[in-house]
């Protein structure tokens, strides 16, 4: 029988070599398949967070804006209650005045009052006075005639 050549050899080791090489490329494959797999599957998940964090920031920045909104209406509200609060004071502090002047004034009438008062007593007295004496010459000129 004959003896295989040394091409025959060489052929046979380099079809070896190359079913290795194809085995370990098949297995680096396989590899890089799952890797993007994997990669894909987190590019979907990371997409979808970003997705959903836009979404919540959109949300937020509105919230924000109504927020900013409320605060200058709220600073406007303040600024016009103390204004209010200002004018109220300054109202407050003038009926104060009218009232002490009033009560000066009514203190000076209450005194005039009594001075009137104590007049007319006098004068009633007087009158009674009189009023008697009225009556006593009434009497002396009936007990004449």
């Amino acid at each position: 029988m004959k003896h295989p050549s040394r091409w025959t050899w060489t052929f046979v080791a380099l079809s070896s070599l190359l079913a290795i090489v194809c085995v370990i490329q098949w297995q680096r494959e396989a590899m890089l398949r799952q890797l993007l797999n994997t990669t894909n599957t987190d590019l979907l998940q990371k997409e979808r967070q970003a997705f959903e964090a836009t979404k919540l920031a959109d949300t937020y920045a509105a919230e924000i804006t109504q927020l900013e909104k409320r605060q200058t209406e709220l600073k406007q509200a303040e600024a016009n209650l103390k204004s209010d609060l200002q004018k109220n004071l300054q109202s407050l502090r003038k009926t104060e005045a009218e009232l002490l002047q009033n009560k000066t004034n009514l203190a000076v009438a209450l005194q005039g009052v009594e001075k009137q008062n104590e007049a007319i007593r006098r004068q009633n007295a007087v009158i009674n006075e009189q009023n008697k004496i009225l009556k006593a010459q009434n009497e002396a000129i009936l007990k004449l005639n």
